[in-house]
């Protein structure tokens, strides 16, 4: 019996001697990453992580949720059409929350293929509309421009310091611009001006402005004259995005000796691109 006992002690010291005061027990975190489509007409797409095939979405404009991945390791994210090994776009995330979230813009015709921020993407308020500027005017020296918006107070389509309500700087060449909203007694005259960011100016449209009699920053683009005549303006609650594009125009100038030529401006023009 007392060699039993002994035993049972030098089972229960050893098992105790084992463990550690307070010893944390090592807990795997994960993340939740989400990547929504911008476009409702998105086709299918094959979403790969870390070279492997993680999901795949089956109807067009839908999105990848919940997909589970771990917290605090870098993880190599690849889009592909379904069904087809052309990679459309990569990145890579270090995941540090509990949610990931990362948009994705794809649309042959508009040209877009690109992970874009998801926070200029949510919607203004209904009682406010809000703009984003696509740049496809590359005349100026780096390819930046400035679009600068004006609410037309006086109704004389003149732009003035005082009559400047908001600013979009140095949108680089085939990029998107960041939103910018207004509220919804604005609707009707508000206008822009492309300007190159290095002269604040536009030395091409002042001078066909200054030929016709015009002021130099008479207006580019009343947003009501962009959008249909039904709306009469532009719509509230979404986001409007306006492509500026290159419009050359031709004019007979003086040559500095008095003989007229035929001169190219570069003026630009601009249109409704697509709404969210």
């Amino acid at each position: 019996m007392q060699q039993y006992r002994l035993y049972v002690f030098v089972f229960i010291f050893f098992a105790f001697a084992g463990c550690k005061k307070a010893e944390p027990v090592a807990t795997q975190h994960f993340t939740e990453l989400n990547i929504p489509m911008l476009f409702s007409d998105t086709p299918p797409m094959d979403l790969y992580l870390n070279g492997r095939l993680a999901d795949s979405t089956f109807n067009i404009g839908a999105s990848f949720n919940n997909i589970i991945i771990p917290r605090g390791a870098r993880v190599e994210i690849a889009l592909k059409k379904a069904h087809t090994e052309e990679v459309l776009q990569d990145t890579s995330i270090i995941a540090s929350e509990a949610v990931a979230s990362l948009m994705f813009a794809y649309n042959e015709t508009l040209g877009f293929n690109k992970f874009v921020s998801g926070s200029d993407f949510i919607r203004p308020a209904s009682d406010s509309t809000a703009f984003m500027i696509f740049n496809n005017y590359e005349h100026f020296g780096n390819g930046l421009i400035d679009v600068v918006f004006y609410e037309d107070k006086n109704g004389d389509w003149m732009g003035t310091s005082e009559e400047e309500i908001g600013v979009l700087r140095n949108i680089p060449f085939g990029k998107l611009s960041e939103k910018i909203s207004f509220p919804k007694s604005r609707d009707l005259d508000i206008f822009m001006l492309v300007l190159d960011p290095a002269t604040n100016s536009n030395a091409d449209y002042e001078t066909v402005n200054q030929a016709y009699g015009l002021g130099k920053n008479y207006f580019s683009y009343v947003m009501r004259d962009i959008f249909p005549p039904a709306t009469y303006g532009p719509p509230f609650g979404i986001i409007n995005v306006i492509r500026v594009d290159a419009f050359p125009f031709d004019m007979q100038v003086d040559d500095g000796s008095g003989n007229p030529v035929n001169k190219t401006f570069n003026l630009y023009t601009a249109g409704y691109f697509f709404k969210y």
